[in-house]
This record gives structure tokens, sequence and C-alpha cells, in this order.
């Protein structure tokens, strides 16, 4: 028996069907809504919070150490790759760099040291450069103080060179004062003063050049005294000695003069026995004769002024001869025979003048010939003595300029000749019998 209510069910069975169809789909869609929106938010949350791990992570950890430093703050103890007896300086332990608070900028963190140096640069070291008042820049000052001076002698202009040279002295002067045990200091201010001398001399005055070259010759002795065995030393000496008579000779002070030529003539003689060849001694022992043979004939001496010539032209032929290309040994030879024939003047023997001026111009001669020009002065002088031998006359030219043109021996030249030599041979015999 069927029951009462089932028809009914079924009726509503029948038409609730396709709701509850309906609302399983609209279920089973909105649990599949649900589900994607659920692991879109997880997956947000989770992708957030990973984010939040790494940007916590981050700002947290220390700074990556600079592979450049590792070595440095790799632990005190070395590692076992590294040989016992490396080169390479040893990093030092981390403990003894200070920790760093706050990391700063990578441009504000000082350079850190590394282990192995680095090679340097193949430049050589720089040459440090003297002191303000080093002996060597003030030496080097001086000298170029001294070149302004030789420049402006050699422009012609003598008180440009005054001036140039008294800044000079005034340089030795300090020199002297700051490196008082520097011999160099000492020898340039010697120097200067010898400088100063000639000038004065040359410029007519006589008393500044005389205090001067006082003043050089108390140097150069005080050097010797410190410096006894520098021969050197000695010779300078002799030549301050020559310069201080020839002052004294053109002030009129003959004696004083005489005196210092003759200590002059003995330091160089006994500069000679330390080496007879020597042959700027040997020369500086003929000028020491000269001076002496001039200062006798100055005097009205000529038998002791012939002496001093006669040993100053021995030491000249020397040289000469042993050096023909010398053209100072043969002026200075051409020069002695010239001195010889002043003394014989002065003795009244005219045959021997002639014949000493022209051994004087045989030689001026000669070494035109070998190449060696003379220079204008001794070119004029040579002219000049031409004439007096009769081996030239002067000629006028146009514009009223003579002129020296050479001529052959005439009858007057003979003649002249002969008359001189019968009036030296009269002289002669008149002195013998006295």
């Amino acid at each position: 028996m069927t029951h009462p209510s089932r028809p009914f069910s079924r009726i509503i069975g029948t038409l609730t069907k396709p709701l509850s169809g309906l609302w399983i789909g609209a279920r089973a869609w909105i649990r599949r809504r649900a589900s994607a929106r659920l692991i879109g938010l997880v997956a947000l949350l989770i992708v957030l919070g990973s984010l939040g791990l790494l940007m916590t992570g981050w700002l947290g950890r220390e700074p990556a150490p600079d592979p450049r430093t590792a070595e440095a703050s790799a632990p005190s103890e070395p590692p076992a790759t590294i040989p016992a007896e490396s080169s390479a300086p040893r990093a030092p332990p981390l403990a003894s760099v200070p920790p760093t608070p706050t990391p700063e900028p990578l441009a504000t963190h000082p350079p850190v040291p590394t282990a192995v140096p680095q090679a340097p640069a193949a430049v050589s070291d720089p040459v440090p450069s003297p002191a303000p008042d080093s002996p060597e820049t003030l030496l080097q000052a001086l000298a170029s103080q001294l070149e302004l001076s030789d420049q402006a002698s050699a422009r012609g202009d003598p008180h440009a060179a005054e001036t140039e040279l008294r800044a000079a002295l005034g340089q030795a002067r300090h020199l002297v004062a700051t490196q008082a045990d520097d011999p160099r200091a000492v020898d340039a201010l010697a120097d200067t003063l010898q400088r100063l001398v000639e000038l004065t001399r040359e410029l007519g005055r006589l008393d500044e050049a005389a205090q001067s070259a006082d003043e050089e010759v108390a140097i150069r002795h005080a050097l010797i005294s410190t410096h006894p065995d520098v021969p050197a030393r000695r010779r300078d000496l002799a030549l301050a000695l020559e310069r201080r008579a020839d002052t004294a000779i053109a002030h009129g002070r003959a004696s004083e003069a005489a005196e210092d030529y003759a200590e002059s003539l003995a330091i160089s003689q006994r500069l000679l026995e330390l080496d007879p060849s020597n042959p700027l001694w040997l020369r500086d022992l003929s000028i020491a004769h000269d001076k002496i043979g001039e200062l006798a004939l100055s005097r009205g001496q000529p038998s002791e002024a012939k002496r001093a010539f006669t040993a100053g032209w021995e030491i000249a032929a020397r040289l000469a001869a042993s050096d023909p290309s010398n053209a100072q040994w043969r002026r200075d030879l051409a020069v002695s025979h010239y001195k010889l024939g002043a003394v014989a003047a002065a003795q009244g023997r005219k045959r021997v003048v002639r014949e000493q001026l022209t051994e004087m111009v045989e030689v001026f001669e000669s070494m035109q010939r070998d190449g060696l020009p003379l220079d204008s002065q001794d070119q004029a002088v040579l002219e000049q003595i031409r004439i007096k031998l009769g081996l030239v006359e002067s000629e006028p030219v146009e514009g009223g300029e003579p002129s020296v043109g050479f001529k052959g021996q005439g009858a007057e030249a003979e003649a002249e000749a002969e008359t001189e030599t019968e009036t030296e041979t009269e002289t002669e015999t008149q002195t013998q019998a006295e």
C-alpha cells in the first residue's frame, strides 16, 4: 500500500530536482572560486612574507667584504699554502683592526693597504735641490754673478763690470761668513778680489786696487798655512804677489814691488824643484824673471835687467821648441827678444837691438806661416818693428791714411845699417877702454 504522502514527495522531488542540481552546481562553482581566491590570497601572503624576510635580511646583514681585503681580515694563523720564507709582509691580526660601528659609503673609507705591496713605477729618484744657504747654492750664485761681470767686460763696459763684480764680492763675503770652514768659500773670495784688483787698476783707481791686492795676498798666505802641501796654493800666492807688485809700480812704489817680485820668483823656483818639467810652472818662472827685469830697467839698472831677461828668454825658448804648435809659448819667445832689445837700446848697443828685433819679427812671421794668427796688438807691434828695421815703409794712399807696403833693402837702408854698426862698434870700444 502506497503511503499517502509519497506522491506529494515525488511531485516535490520532481519539481525541486532541477533546483537542487542548480544549487549543487552553484555551490561547486562558489567553492572553486573561493578556493582560487584563497589560493591567490595565500600565494600573495607568501610572496609578501618572503619579500619582507629578504628585506629584513638585507638591511640587517654585515657589508660584503672587499675581496682585496679578504687576506687582511683573515685570522692571524698563516695559511698552510704560504711558505715560511715568503717575503710578503704579514697582515696584522683582526683584533688589531678597530671595529666600525656603522657602515659608511665606500668613498669615505680610508684606503686599506694590501698584504702584498705593489711594485713601484720605474721612475728615477729626483735629485734633491740644495738648500738656499748650502755651499753649492751660494757658489752657483757667485759663479753666475761673476759671469755677468765678464759679459759686461766683453761688451767694453768696465763700469757695469765693476757693479756686477762688487755684487759678487758681497756674495763671496757672505759665503765665507756662513761657510768659514769650507776652503772653496775662501778660494772664491780670493778669486773675486783678484778680478777686482785688475779691474780697478785698469780704471785708474790705484788706492782701491792696492787695498784689494793686500787683502788677496793675506788670504793666499792664510790658505798656504792651512794647506802647506798643496802646490796650487803656493802658485796662487806667487801670482797674487805679482799683481800687488804691478799695482805698486803703477802707484810709484818701486821698492815694495821689488820685494813682492822677489818673493814671487822664489816661490816659482821652489815649485819647479818639485817638477822641473812642468810647463805651467816653467812659464811662471819665465814671467817672474821678466817682471824683475822690467823693474830693473825702469830703475836704470840695465845689467840686472839683462840677466833677468836672459833667464826668461832661455825658458821661453825651451818651451817654444818643445811644442811649436803652442802659439802662447812662441809669442813669449818673441816678447823675450823684444825685451832683450830694449836692454840693448838702454845700453846704446844698436846692432844688438837690430838683431833682437829681427829675431822677434822672425818668430811672429814663422807663426803666421804655420797658421798661428796674431792678435791685433801683436800685429800692430810687428808692423811698427818692420818699419823701424826698414823692412817696410809707410806710403800715403787715397784718403790720406798711411799704409804699410813691403820693399827691398835699398842702398839707403844698407848705408843706415852700416852707420849703426860703426857707431855701435865705437861705443863698445869706448866701454871696454873704460
